[in-house]
C-alpha cells in the first residue's frame, strides 16, 4: 500500500507498484519526467490482479523525443480500479500521451478528472491493449477524450 505520499521532480516514474492487491492511494505525483537515459514518463504504474488507485492527484508529466507519458498507467493487471483521481498538465513531444492508460489489463476507470490546458494529450482515457470499461468521469483539453473500453455512461469533455 501507497499512501499519502508526494513525489516530486522524479524523472521517470513518480510511484510504481507491483503485486496483487496493491493500493495507491492519496498521493500527490508533481513534475515527473525529464530523464536523460529514458524518454518516457509516469506518473503512476500499477501492476496486479486487484490493484485500485484511488484519490490520486497527477501534475506534470514530460516526455521527451519518442516517449510516452502517461498520468496512470494500469499494466499487466487484472480485476483494476481507476477512481476519484486528478490528472493535469500532461506534455509528450512526439510519443503517445494519456491522462489514464489501461495496457494489457482489465479495470474500471470511473469518477477521475483529466484535465490539460496547455500541452493537449493525444488522449484522456486510453484503454490500449486493454479491456474494461468508464463511467462518470470528465476529460478536458484531450485530442480523443475517450479510446478503447466500454462506455458504461456520465462521461463528459470538452
Amino acid at each position: 500500500m501507497v499512501e499519502d505520499v508526494r513525489a516530486e521532480r522524479n524523472t521517470t516514474i513518480g510511484i510504481n507498484v507491483s503485486g496483487d492487491g496493491s493500493i495507491v492511494r492519496r498521493n500527490q505525483v508533481v513534475d515527473t519526467g525529464g530523464s536523460t537515459v529514458t524518454t518516457s514518463a509516469l506518473g503512476i504504474q500499477v501492476t496486479g490482479s486487484g490493484v485500485r488507485v484511488l484519490n490520486n492527484d497527477v501534475d506534470g508529466i514530460e516526455a521527451t523525443d519518442n516517449g510516452n507519458g502517461y498520468g496512470i498507467f494500469v499494466v499487466g493487471a487484472t480485476g483494476a480500479i481507476v477512481q476519484d483521481n486528478r490528472v493535469t498538465n500532461l506534455s509528450s513531444v512526439t510519443g503517445a500521451s494519456a491522462g489514464i492508460a489501461i495496457g494489457l489489463a482489465d479495470a474500471l476507470v470511473e469518477r477521475n478528472v483529466v484535465s490539460a490546458l496547455n500541452d493537449p494529450p493525444d488522449y484522456g482515457i486510453y484503454f490500449v491493449l486493454g479491456i474494461g470499461g468508464y463511467r462518470d468521469n470528465y476529460v478536458y483539453g484531450a485530442t480523443t477524450p475517450f479510446s478503447g473500453g466500454t462506455n458504461g455512461g456520465g462521461n463528459d469533455s470538452l
